[in-house]
């Protein structure tokens, strides 16, 4: 009883993580946008977005998706919790599903914005390394923090699916 009482509260741990990773990376990835240097007026819009490119509107939606879908579980993690034991049978197998697919799309989602991050630096290296691009590293170091993020909650989800199992297997 004991053991599955901390099986529990490590899922709802694992959860609470991945929510702060999620929330951190969708506010790094919505806030990043480049500005044109020369113009200083307030009202200039971005020049550069997340938007314009749909790896990065992609790894935005996976980490809304995983966030929301996180939400939903942690209550059947603080549930879990207040039964001092892991959900068993039909429940925990649902469960240990619906985190491989959230998973999955988290992980794809932080895979192609850094994909598209890393080629557009490798085929950028010469403006990059200039100090007119001070803006444009900061964009793309946002993009890889939001990757890294997104990557650690899709890390927690798998921890959380090998403790679901192993909870369903005793």
């Amino acid at each position: 009883m004991a053991r599955s009482d901390g099986l529990a509260m490590a899922t709802l741990v694992f959860r609470v993580l991945a929510i702060g990773l999620l929330a951190a990376s969708i506010a790094l990835i919505a806030t990043a946008k480049i500005y044109d240097p020369t113009d200083r007026s307030l009202a200039a819009p971005p020049n550069f977005t997340f938007q314009d490119f749909y790896a990065f509107e992609y790894l935005l939606s996976a980490g809304v998706i995983g966030c929301a879908y996180t939400m939903l579980a942690l209550v059947f993690a603080a549930v879990n919790v207040s039964r001092r034991r892991m959900f068993r049978g039909g429940e925990a197998v649902f469960l240990i599903c619906a985190d491989a697919v959230c998973s999955v799309i988290m992980a794809t989602g932080a895979a192609a914005a850094l994909g598209i991050a890393v080629q557009y630096q490798q085929e950028n290296r010469s403006f990059l390394d200039s100090p007119a691009a001070a803006t444009v590293k900061k964009f793309f170091d946002q993009v890889d923090a939001s990757c890294a993020l997104i990557l650690g909650a899709a890390l927690c989800t798998v921890i959380i699916i090998g403790m679901s199992a192993h909870s369903v297997a005793n």
